[in-house]
């Protein structure tokens, strides 16, 4: 009876651990799926400002949440992009992106990105 009783608690302690690893692994392979994103979604956000620089050379940065259901994910991603004036020099902008994943909690990603961009000459009239 007593080695029943203890071949049970191995057993037990045996599932136990196993749970436990499996959780871990879910755990990490989530965060692998949050960096992963963050550093597309930060990219993005600097070629979203190349592209809206080019369009408006008075744009100045924007924030927005994306909603989960747009990624397939459980929690909202905080975008923010800030662009300034490079001094001295009026044809640059400096455009730093950061992406929050989840947007809020002590489990989250973040990716900033920063980059230089040259805006291209105004045509002059004849």
């Amino acid at each position: 009876m007593i080695a029943v009783l203890a071949v049970l608690t191995l057993i037990m302690m045996l599932v136990g651990v196993w749970l436990k690893n499996l959780a871990m692994g879910r755990q990490e392979i989530r965060q692998q799926q949050h960096s992963v994103q963050a550093d597309y979604l930060v990219q993005s956000a600097v070629n979203r400002a190349t592209a809206r620089l080019h369009a408006d050379s008075a744009y100045t940065g924007e924030n927005w949440q994306i909603e989960p259901q747009a990624l397939a994910a459980k929690e909202p991603v905080s975008v923010s992009i800030k662009v300034e004036t490079v001094a001295d020099r009026p044809q640059e902008r400096l455009v730093q992106a950061m992406v929050q994943l989840p947007s809020q909690g002590p489990a989250r990603t973040q990716r900033t990105l920063k980059s230089k961009i040259t805006l291209p000459a105004k045509e002059m009239s004849p």
